[in-house]
């Protein structure tokens, strides 16, 4: 009976521990590669993990049809970053179904995940197409790159920062559609004179609480304000108006010198006596006085008239 018990105790332990141990085996397995699926709500589903070399991997995506059978897909591995292997491959997505993403090494599975549909979408990429001023406000077109009603539900996050600055200011919003673009306008008061900043697009999904890639930045440039510009033509005049006044009594000063050293040089010196005169304006002239003889009239009596 010793034996009995002791055989019993020792089969309860090696449930035990294999019970443990086999979790434990598992967390490791699934921590090796760190497989993550996306899709992008139409028919891609791309795949990446962490490996060294990619050519000893290869990477299936398995899932039940409508009928219950098995449909495995393979996915093409590539090296698409250091130390990370990356694959897609064009299939039927369905919201609500869950595929197998299986890792393969040598003909043996190195790590599964289950991957379901609605939680890996992942938006495509937006496209900036243009950053036009307009009264002061700069405003951002571009383009989510999907379609149908899952593009409707789509919000947006809006990147934009000085050149070279890593202070970033984001915007999270309802995009309003313009001619079949999406659109938002910064505001010009948020923004800086004379500066060039750069703006970027994200698209976002609650289905899946996730966030598209960013879109590629796009530069622009605030316009210097009227008044700066204004303040500084009356600067630059002023500036040009010394300049030009010192060149004029440069001038003045060079030829007084020159003009002096002529005179000094001059052969005949009594020319440069000058006694000043009494200028005198308006004096009146002296009376003329001039003698005059009067002779006394004396009729004739013997002359008729």
């Amino acid at each position: 009976r010793v034996c009995d018990r002791m055989s019993f105790a020792i089969l309860i332990f090696g449930h035990i521990a294999t019970a443990i141990a086999l979790p434990v085996s598992g967390d490791n397995n699934k921590t090796g590669h760190n497989i993550d699926c996306t899709n992008d709500y139409d028919a891609s589903m791309f795949c990446h993990f962490e490996a060294q070399n990619c050519t000893e991997y290869n990477l299936t995506l398995q899932r039940k049809n409508t009928f219950g059978a098995t449909v495995v897909e393979h996915c093409i591995l590539k090296q698409c970053d250091i130390g990370r292997c990356c694959c897609s491959v064009q299939m039927i997505l369905v919201i609500g179904e869950t595929h197998s993403a299986t890792v393969w090494k040598g003909g043996e599975s190195t790590e599964s995940k289950i991957i379901s549909v609605t939680d890996s979408i992942k938006p495509r990429t937006p496209t900036i197409i243009s950053v036009n001023e307009s009264n002061g406000n700069f405003q951002v077109m571009w383009k989510k790159n999907m379609e149908g009603y899952f593009s409707e539900t789509l919000t947006a996050r809006l990147t934009y920062h000085k050149k070279g600055d890593t202070k970033m200011v984001t915007e999270l919003f309802k995009p309003s559609t313009v001619n079949g673009l999406n659109y938002y306008e910064i505001l010009g008061r948020h923004l800086e004179p004379s500066t060039t900043y750069v703006v970027s697009v994200e698209s976002y999904t609650d289905w899946s609480d996730r966030y598209s890639d960013r879109s590629e930045e796009w530069e622009f440039t605030t316009p210097v304000p009227p008044n700066a510009l204004l303040l500084a033509i009356i600067i630059s005049l002023s500036i040009a108006a010394v300049i030009i006044s010192g060149a004029i009594y440069g001038c003045y000063v060079k030829l007084k010198t020159k003009w002096w050293d002529a005179v000094a040089k001059c052969p005949n010196p009594k020319l440069l006596i000058m006694h000043p005169s009494e200028q005198e304006v308006l004096k009146p002239l002296p009376p003329i006085i001039s003698s005059i003889c009067v002779v006394p009239f004396v009729p004739d009596d013997s002359k008729p008239w």
